[in-house]
């Protein structure tokens, strides 16, 4: 492989909250890639979101076991908008990549990282192909389907692509193996602006990574590749799919983007349906079979069957609980509307005062 001269160098933020479980497997397989990949200029920023259980001490654990550098960053928690962030601000690396505790990076993902660098000069910014373990688990199964449908563009056949903002909505994208240059990333965060006055709601990736996509083309390819384990307690799942439903509105809920119209019905839509269905129950009889119909065209598209039976046994669960998101994230977007009018009114009425002085004096 042809050396890349000068070598860029190149920050891991990875994002722990409560992660004592998991962070020692994130940074084990992190760490053989970086062995692997034989690329100096390399180093870890862990940003510890205000845990309250071992995960920092595990860190500092593997820290002083390893020749990479780790740096620990702690703070009160803020979400993960704040914590990418602040591992940005921290890094010393031209490029940044995010690491979530559950992203695992395949043994060869950085080293062939720095071959696409190489082939392809004019690719700036990656998006790393996720790949979801499923055996045996439904939640794994549901969110696969998910995902396979919405960007089966790419995902019915991995190859190495680049997309811009034109056809942002079509891809996968996520912060998880996320690679960008610093500056770019900062300027982004300099920018990005939540429908949310709560920044814990505010979505952390598709936002940030479309306005970085209307200025540089993102690429990806199936040899830059990590896992993404996911959860499997019941309890985890709804809480996942809810937080789902509140951030979709910061990412979508903008005119342009691929889901805004959906968005607008299902919210003028969603509770005729229900006036609906409670002044005729019957109406419910039809759920089998349009579920059935659906089951079918998954199949069509190319989805195993173990994966449409994990989609259906938890698709009414995240119908119902994705809902309550979306529905608690358009309470938020009011409120904020509110918050923003309220003091747009107290700014005029201040500057409205007299001063207290004559001219002159």
């Amino acid at each position: 492989m042809p050396a890349v001269d000068p070598p860029p160098t190149l920050s891991f933020v990875v994002i722990a909250y409560n992660a004592a479980g998991l962070i020692r497997s994130t940074l084990d397989h992190l760490l053989v890639a970086v062995e692997r990949a034989d690329w100096h200029g390399l180093e870890v920023v862990v940003v510890d979101d205000g845990s309250t259980d071992d995960t920092v001490a595990i860190v500092e654990e593997i820290a002083a076991t390893t020749e990479t550098v780790i740096r620990v960053h702690r703070q009160p928690n803020q979400g993960r908008l704040a914590a990418s962030r602040a591992g940005t601000e921290l890094a010393h690396g031209t490029l940044v990549s995010f690491i979530g505790e559950r992203v695992l990076m395949h043994p060869d993902s950085l080293r062939n990282l720095r071959s696409l660098l190489v082939e392809h000069p004019e690719a700036r910014v990656w998006n790393c192909h996720i790949e979801i373990p499923r055996e045996r688990n439904p939640q794994a199964q549901f969110w696969y389907v998910l995902t396979f449908l919405g960007w089966r563009r790419y995902l019915a056949r991995p190859r190495l692509v680049s997309f811009g903002q034109d056809d942002f909505d079509y891809y996968p994208k996520g912060t998880g193996g996320f690679v960008c240059p610093r500056e770019l990333l900062l300027e982004a965060y300099g920018q990005l602006v939540s429908l949310y006055d709560d920044e814990k709601s505010a979505s952390d990736d598709t936002t940030l990574i479309r306005w970085i996509a209307a200025r540089e083309r993102i690429w990806m390819a199936p040899d830059y590749a990590a896992d993404y384990l996911s959860r499997s307690g019941f309890r985890d799942f709804a809480r996942h799919s809810f937080h789902r439903g509140t951030f979709i509105l910061d990412s979508y809920l903008h005119p342009g983007t691929r889901l805004f119209a959906p968005l607008i019905a299902y919210f003028v839509l969603s509770p005729l349906a229900l006036l609906a269905v409670l002044k005729k129950p019957r109406l419910l009889l039809a759920a089998p079979a349009a579920w059935l119909a659906a089951a079918l065209g998954f199949r069509r598209m190319g989805v195993s069957s173990r994966d449409v039976r994990g989609f259906s046994l938890l698709a009414p669960v995240f119908a119902v609980v994705f809902s309550a998101g979306m529905w608690r994230g358009l309470w938020g977007l009011a409120r904020a509307k509110v918050s923003v009018s309220l003091a747009a009114r107290a700014r005029g009425h201040h500057s409205d005062r007299p001063s207290g002085r004559e001219p002159g004096l």
